[in-house]
């Protein structure tokens, strides 16, 4: 991880292809080369990628719901105060299959992972997993007027 996209790919393959690291990633700044490498398969973490990303984000959502962002971004793990009409509903309610996902639920400073016959109380986070696409559809379900 140098300041220089060039010498981050070229160690990269060297490494990979001379000292046969087998798992080999490169810090890459220009998103449109990171596309490049990946493509000749070297992972790359593109921190202007991430960064326009997270800006997306925040504009949208408090920084504190957004806790990280999972497959080269287009998931990302929320942490979400239940709202009060959720209260009572099944977790499974908020489910959105290949979409949303509640991951676990934190009541009271422990955490579970949901099964079928969980409902939400008072006080409850729930963990979310959601596809970038469906954040519009999460932020319904969370309104009391966006009940499905």
């Amino acid at each position: 991880m140098s300041n220089g996209d060039n010498s981050n790919i070229v160690s990269a393959r060297v490494a990979r292809e001379h000292y046969h690291i087998p798992k080999v990633i490169a810090r890459i700044y220009d998103p449109r080369r990171a596309d490049i490498y990946e493509r000749l398969n070297i992972p790359t973490v593109s921190s202007t990628r991430w960064a326009v990303k997270q800006m997306m984000l925040m504009l949208a959502h408090p920084r504190e719901e957004i806790k990280e962002t999972l497959a080269a971004g287009d998931l990302f793990r929320m942490r979400i105060e239940v709202p009060e009409h959720l209260v009572g509903k099944k977790v499974v309610s908020l489910n959105v299959e290949g979409r949303i996902l509640v991951a676990g639920v934190d009541r009271g400073g422990s955490g579970f992972i949901p099964v079928p016959s969980s409902t939400f109380q008072e006080g409850d986070f729930a963990s979310v997993i959601v596809q970038k696409d469906s954040i519009e559809l999460l932020d319904e379900l969370l309104t009391p007027t966006g009940d499905h």
